[in-house]
């Protein structure tokens, strides 16, 4: 058999119109035995463009032949089949055919009969059109579309969305149901730019068969520049939309639209803009529909004018999502995170799936712990997309990721660098929101001040207005987020800075949350790369020096944010900063509330949108060492301090501080070692020596809450945020055990025996033999969480006495009220307990409980204040104990009979840290204010108060700008200096 016999058999057997030019061109050289390659490289197409034709031809030729078609059996399956036959015994097929989906895997193939005489058979010419066999949801929106063409009658359509979000595969099922309506439907794929001239003269070849077509098939080009379509062609399309009802769809139709530009079309395609407004302006019964990931400018012109040009903006789909969900393993909460992380976009949640079967074990919850790496399917899919942008639209997609929601036109022409004019950037956001990665919400503006945060205002709310902000979609946020921070490394590693100072890593003027992301999205991932990539902390340090000279040297022609960026890169590293000179320099959106600026020199510097600490910083915990040599404080910056107690409170501040509040501090058995928890989800143990960190554990994720000793010292147990408790080996620095609890823990003690009490959340209290891992019993009596804990050894020298002396002899403390319980009328009963430890517990139900661990019990509830208790400390030699509170009271019990003996402090801020001296002497306590106020308790009196050093002492701030006279005599009260003050 000749290939002219096969062909004429296939334009008999296949629907009217399926052998296209560019099939037929397939088909010759396949039989001949060539490849996609040598049949791309004769014919002067893109290879993958005909792997896609061959695709779509064996197909077609599958649903005839009732059997899976190839390029290597289709010759010998015609032979097989049609050798014998005359031409006239060839069956021809008649029938409507399918589209290339079909409406199930499993149906039937449909067998050619021929026609009633009285019809007229359609045709179709399905081209490029993808298989879209499986298809999930989007009945509201296929319903719209539907309502457009039927009711409607739009004669010029066009559904955009980004890629991936299925504008291509709803159009092939919103044709499936409106296939009774046409008497022609053809598909053609503009991905390849191909001429106008081409693409109308097919069209006119399909819907008009007397009209003759090429012999040859017109090369696609990227940049074509000639063959645009006439006017006599255009007018010679619109007449037969007129005579025959025709639904003509155009696929991909960015690929013809210019780069960089919004509004125009590239060289040699401006036919199809004079295609497209003949379509929207004639009157005719045809419809040519088109997907695009940018507005053609034809649309946006004509959907105003009436109702036959319409536009529609696809978004994602929650049943595709949910469907593409089905073969990974996680919690609704973990699915619907995963679908907002990807916008419901249904080939991005198919890329993301895949990955999570093939990378995570098919676990949700492993793949959102990485989720801030971006696939690389992701990336080819939305690249694409950005390679389009003007420099202009790209700044600001990267502004308005940066920004999280925040974004206005008026941020963007304050933060724009170089700047630029309001007109250029509405006209910069009009075109992004064409190519469908903007969103646009009226909204009111918050009433929020951006520069003072972090301060109390007196003045009244103004009248809240409504803005237009500008939105992007988390996807695309992190793809941007991960494209930035790519960018920086690079710069900061070649020295070749432009992004780094043209764009604000962290942004002071937007809400704390806000800038709380930003730091860990996009300033954590630089720091940590830049670790990666350098081999040495002092290498990196280098390097950065040589950064901040290149952006002195930058300072006449404008450093930007270039400065700001480099202290708070530098802050997130934490380098000692000490010393540094910045003056004369532009420091921008510079967040210095938690370091400290030990004679920085910022001299005539401009501080514009950067924020300073507005105190020293409230103290969240506080540790006397166990031979009282040192008072260890923390705050919350994060900073660590000593004060020995043999040199007049001589202070010390630890380095490197944390990155989060300090919340517990724990000195060993042997007074040599003290270990420090933070929010920022580490524990540290430092050189009291030389004030240095000698180890820091990172096991938590999120906060740790509290750690305690074990009474040998060679364990430290931890508590965090995730629920979790760990027993952590001293000597090598790493998790021996975890404790299976099922609740947030936010306190934990060790008894002298080395049992373990936790408490938390459930208000419950869970008492541990961590050898066996065995919880030996649960306290229950609080109604609220418990917040902390502490165990109590036995006191009783007194029994009978209302109020034991302080002093051995007489005590100066009298009783402010005599307890509330009837269970405290009388001494406890003592009777069993004898060498047995109590545990104290206080709660945010405002109670404090006495409990025997040997049974669980409670003993004793003591009640007095009147908010939730925050902080215990117990006296080592005496029968007294402290509480402090969020009532701003700190309280002195009688532990034997419960009573409260005295409040020694009152402020309107809750109480945090408290403790006794190992002497028992004195009693400290830290206050919001960040100092500490010590008290000697024998004689009931305040003492003196401690204050740590300012956290800018020395900083020359002479002749700043950017900050008011309020800041500037803040940031004096912490230490800073300026030229002619004393």
């Amino acid at each position: 058999m000749k290939v002219d016999e096969a062909l004429a058999i296939l334009e008999r057997t296949l629907p009217p119109g399926s052998l296209n030019t560019v099939k037929t061109l397939v088909f010759r050289h396949s039989w001949e035995g060539k490849g996609y390659a040598d049949i791309a490289e004769d014919a002067g197409y893109d290879p993958d463009y005909i792997k896609g034709v061959a695709a779509g031809l064996w197909h077609s030729l599958s649903m005839v032949f009732g059997q899976k078609v190839t390029k290597k059996n289709f010759r010998s399956l015609l032979i097989q089949r049609y050798s014998a036959s005359t031409p006239a015994t060839v069956p021809t097929a008649t029938v409507t055919p399918q589209p290339p989906n079909g409406d199930s895997p499993l149906s039937p193939v449909p067998q050619p009969t021929e026609p009633p005489a009285s019809t007229v058979p359609k045709r179709w010419d399905w081209g490029e059109a993808p298989d879209v066999s499986v298809f999930y949801g989007r009945t509201r929106e296929l319903a719209q579309l539907q309502h457009y063409i039927q009711t409607d009658s739009v004669r010029l359509l066009a559904v955009m969305g980004m890629g991936g979000i299925g504008k291509s595969a709803l159009v092939v099922k919103l044709i499936e149901q409106l296939k009774t309506e046409f008497d022609v439907v053809i598909w053609r794929s503009l991905r390849y730019a191909p001429a106008p001239k081409t693409v109308l003269t097919q069209l006119l070849s399909f819907i008009s068969p007397s009209t003759s077509e090429p012999t040859t098939p017109a090369t696609p080009s990227l940049t074509p520049t000639t063959n645009t379509s006439s006017f006599s062609e255009i007018g010679e399309f619109i007449r037969l939309a007129r005579r025959t009802r025709c639904l003509i769809v155009l696929d991909n139709v960015e690929s013809i639209l210019l780069e960089g530009t919004t509004g125009r079309y590239r060289p040699g395609c401006e036919g199809y803009g004079e295609l497209l407004r003949a379509m929207g302006e004639t009157v005719h019964q045809s419809c040519l529909l088109l997907t695009s990931r940018e507005k053609p400018p034809e649309i946006a012109a004509l959907e105003g004018t009436g109702p036959a040009v319409r536009s529609f903006l696809l978004e994602g789909s929650t049943d595709a999502a949910s469907a593409l969900l089905e073969s990974v393993c996680g919690s609704p909460e973990q699915k619907r995170s995963l679908c907002e992380l990807y916008s419901y976009s249904p080939l991005a949640l198919k890329i993301v799936s895949t990955a999570i079967q093939d990378l995570f074990e098919g676990e949700i919850a492993q793949f959102l712990e990485h989720r801030s790496v971006i696939l690389n399917g992701i990336r080819r899919l939305l690249a694409p997309q950005f390679q389009r942008l003007s420099p202009l639209e790209m700044a600001i997609m990267f502004w308005i990721a940066i920004d999280r929601g925040q974004t206005t036109v008026k941020q963007l022409h304050r933060d724009l660098i170089p700047p630029v004019s309001q007109a250029s950037i509405l006209q910069a956001l009009e075109a992004l929101t064409w190519r469908s990665l903007v969103k646009r919400e009226r909204r009111k503006k918050p009433a929020f001040s951006p520069q003072k945060d972090n301060q109390i205002s007196n003045k009244k709310p103004t009248e809240t207005t409504e803005e237009n902000y500008y939105l992007i979609c988390p996807m695309v946020m992190e793809y941007l987020t991960h494209c930035l921070t790519e960018q920086i490394v690079h710069e900061l590693t070649t020295g070749e800075i432009k992004q780094f100072v043209q764009i604000a890593l962290i942004k002071t003027t937007v809400e704390r949350s806000v800038r709380e992301h930003q730091r860990s999205s996009i300033l954590e991932p630089i720091a940590r790369a830049l670790q990666m990539t350098f081999s040495s902390s002092r290498a990196l340090i280098e390097q950065l020096q040589t950064i901040l000279e290149r952006l002195r040297q930058m300072e006449k022609q404008g450093s930007g944010y270039g400065v700001g960026n480099w202290l708070n890169l530098c802050i997130r590293l934490q380098i000692d900063l000490s010393g540094y000179d910045f003056s004369h320099l532009t420091v921008w959106h510079a967040d210095l509330q938690q370091v400290n600026l030990h004679q920085v020199n910022f001299a005539y510097a401009n501080l514009s949108y950067s924020i300073f600490a507005q105190s020293i910083g409230e103290i969240t915990a506080i540790a006397f060492s166990q031979d009282n040599t040192y008072l260890a404080t923390g705050n919350i910056w994060g900073e660590v301090r000593l004060w020995s107690l043999r040199s007049e409170y001589q202070q010390q501040l630890m380095s490197p501080s944390h990155r989060g509040a300090v919340t517990a501090l724990a000195w060993s058995g042997d007074g040599q070692t003290l270990a420090t928890s933070s929010q920022d989800g580490t524990i540290r143990l430092w050189d009291v020596q030389t004030g240095h960190s000698r180890q820091v554990w990172s096991a938590h994720h999120g906060g740790v809450n509290a750690i305690a000793w074990s009474p040998l010292g060679q364990r430290l147990a931890s508590c965090g945020e995730d629920g979790t408790i760990r027993l952590w080996d001293v000597r090598f620095g790493r998790v021996e055990r975890d404790l299976p609890v099922e609740t947030r823990v936010a306190a934990i003690a060790f008894s002298p025996q080395g049992l373990l009490a936790t408490a938390g959340e459930d208000s419950t209290i869970q008492l541990w033999d961590i050898n066996r891992l065995e919880c030996l019993r649960i306290c229950r009596g609080h109604q609220d969480r418990v917040s902390c804990l502490l165990f109590a050894p036995l006191h009783f020298p007194w029994d009978g006495l209302a109020s034991p002396p302080l002093n051995g002899e007489t005590s100066p403390l009298t009783t402010d009220w005599p307890a509330t319980d009837g269970d405290l009328a009388s001494p406890l009963n003592t009777q069993g307990l004898e060498g047995t430890p109590l545990l104290v517990s206080g709660s945010d139900d405002c109670t404090l409980k006495l409990w025997d661990v040997s049974s669980g019990t409670c003993l004793q509830t003591w009640r007095g204040h009147s908010h939730g208790i925050e902080s215990i400390t117990n006296s080592p030699d005496q029968p007294i104990l402290a509480s402090g509170s969020n009532d701003g009271t700190v309280k002195l019990w009688n532990r034997h009979t419960g009573q409260c003996l005295r409040t020694l402090h009152h402020t309107p801020d809750p109480i945090h840290a408290l403790a006794f001296s190992p002497n028992g002497k004195i009693l400290a306590i830290g206050t919001c204010e960040g100092t500490i106020q010590l008290w000697n308790v024998q004689t009931v009196q305040y003492q003196e108060t401690l204050r740590a050093t300012g956290a800018y002492e020395h900083m020359n701030i002479t002749g700043v700008t950017g900050l008011t006279t309020d800041q500037i005599s803040r940031i004096v009260a912490l230490g800073a200096s300026v030229s002619g003050s004393e």
